[in-house]
């Protein structure tokens, strides 16, 4: 049985209660605080609707995960090359 309770955040003055898993509230909470941030930002430097500033903050936030995640994946990859050539070595050793 999941360990699911409500919590409320708070985006723009407004409040929200969303249902979480107990393990995620800490994420959830930072999550949403990141996202108001953000949210403030951008309709503070521009004179775009809520709505404007949400696809905005949405486009921004997509691009930064997106750059993380192809960093991620380019030192894995480096990673995996550097364990496959010290695999070999250990091979090349113990024949």
């Amino acid at each position: 049985m999941s360990n699911t309770s409500s919590i409320s955040i708070t985006i723009l003055g407004q409040q929200y209660n969303i249902a979480c898993v107990f393990e995620e509230r800490a994420a959830l909470t930072a999550s949403a605080q990141l996202l108001d941030e953000r949210l403030r930002l951008i309709r503070d430097q521009s004179r775009l609707s809520l709505d404007q500033a949400a696809i905005m903050t949405a486009l921004n936030l997509a691009h930064e995960l997106l750059n993380e995640k192809t960093k991620l994946e380019s030192l894995q990859n480096k990673t995996r090359g550097s364990l496959n050539k010290l695999i070999a070595r250990i091979n090349n050793e113990i024949e």
